[in-house]
């Protein structure tokens, strides 16, 4: 027996962080490895779209079919005797966590504070020192210029399997100097354009949130498909890239082309994190945008004390004709003293709440995720 994923699969990578035998691979529609899977359960209960659910061999439900139409009795059978001891060890688990306090149990309640009451959607992820994922509004949402790392990560991870030099000169014609986008690049250049490094596109979409740099990136990497590739053949799911920063910056709507739920960008820097996505020199170059960036000082960063490293990417959109803004995010990593880490994501949707108050909502959870992983620290 094991449990099954529906086409009613969104891809969000919500499952994937939280299988605790790592039975559950990424793909346009997730697949479960029932020689892995250990029937916990896990899965179908954090998914956000119902479309796992429990099966065995001689009572297999299409994989067309909706978990909400299962017949009851696919989960009313008697269980394997491993099974049901697997299921007695978590009840007795379960009621051991019951009757103890968590450490994260003050943190759950202090995002549950700083979202109650707010005029906007907010989203948020934290994943902990030891790869637990707290959870609040996590559905895809609109990136802005967060969707900047993903497209930093395909283009540096092309530039390596070609073996190409960081110092690569990279042509910026006057045809993509437009004049209405946020570029500290286009204001450096002549108005006939010139040459950037490949270092140089990274820090300034990175680091500077330059939107004409990373359209350039972005078009070196294939354009949006090949980004969302990118990210599948890594593993990482959840994400939909489907439009440049110029397609963005067409109409107020656009912006929220591209999505991704909190836990899937906490899941991307976690994975940044642990190694393994690209050479080293490319590595220490993405990361060191990411800690050197000056944007979002009123976010994350101002709930962190100043001597800590973080690594992160903002992203902000426009107010629409109501005074919606559509977007307000901030996202990355925290480089513990110890050599912890963890990861967050806070992503303010269609607030009607001023500018300073979504910053201040990123602000105060950044500061009870530090406060509560340092909290028997010297």
């Amino acid at each position: 027996m094991a449990y099954k994923i529906t086409d009613t699969c969104v891809a969000c990578g919500t499952c994937i962080g939280e299988c605790p035998v790592e039975a559950i691979s990424a793909g346009d529609i997730y697949v479960i490895d029932p020689d892995k899977c250990i029937d916990c359960g896990t899965c179908a209960g954090v998914c956000p779209s119902e479309a796992i659910y429990r099966s065995n061999d001689d009572d297999v439900k299409s994989d067309n079919s909706r978990s909400g139409d299962l017949p009851e009795r696919l989960f009313l059978r008697s269980a394997p005797k491993n099974t049901a001891m697997i299921r007695t060890i978590c009840l007795a688990a379960a009621l051991l966590a019951a009757a103890c306090t968590r450490p994260t149990d003050d943190l759950e309640h202090r995002l549950d504070e700083a979202l109650e009451g707010r005029r906007a959607r907010i989203g948020v992820a934290v994943r902990t020192p030891d790869g637990r994922t707290i959870r609040r509004g996590d559905v895809p949402l609109p990136l802005l210029s967060v969707f900047k790392v993903p497209v930093a990560l395909a283009a540096l991870d092309r530039a390596a399997r070609e073996r190409m030099p960081l110092s690569a000169p990279f042509d910026v014609g006057p045809e993509r100097l437009d004049g209405n986008t946020y570029s500290p690049m286009r204001d450096s250049l002549p108005p006939e354009g010139g040459t950037v490094t490949l270092a140089g596109l990274i820090r300034y979409s990175i680091s500077l949130s330059d939107n004409i740099a990373c359209d350039r990136l972005l078009d070196f990497a294939g354009g949006p498909a090949a980004v969302e590739e990118y990210l599948r053949g890594a593993g990482i799911g959840g994400f939909r890239i489907a439009a440049s920063e110029r397609t963005m910056h067409r109409a107020t709507e656009n912006q929220r082309l591209n999505t991704a739920p909190p836990s899937a960008v906490c899941e991307l820097f976690a994975r940044l994190l642990r190694g393994g996505l690209l050479p080293a020199e490319y590595d220490a170059l993405l990361r060191s945008a990411l800690e050197e960036a000056p944007t979002g000082a009123n976010k994350l960063r101002a709930g962190l004390p100043g001597n800590v490293r973080l690594g992160h990417k903002t992203g902000s959109s426009d107010r629409t004709a109501e005074g919606v803004r559509i977007a307000d995010n901030d996202a990355g990593y925290v480089l513990l003293p110890d050599g912890r880490s963890y990861c967050v994501a806070v992503f303010v949707t269609d607030s009607r709440e001023t500018d300073g108050t979504n910053a201040a909502i990123a602000a105060e959870i950044s500061r009870a995720a530090y406060e509560c992983f340092t909290r028997n620290d010297p």
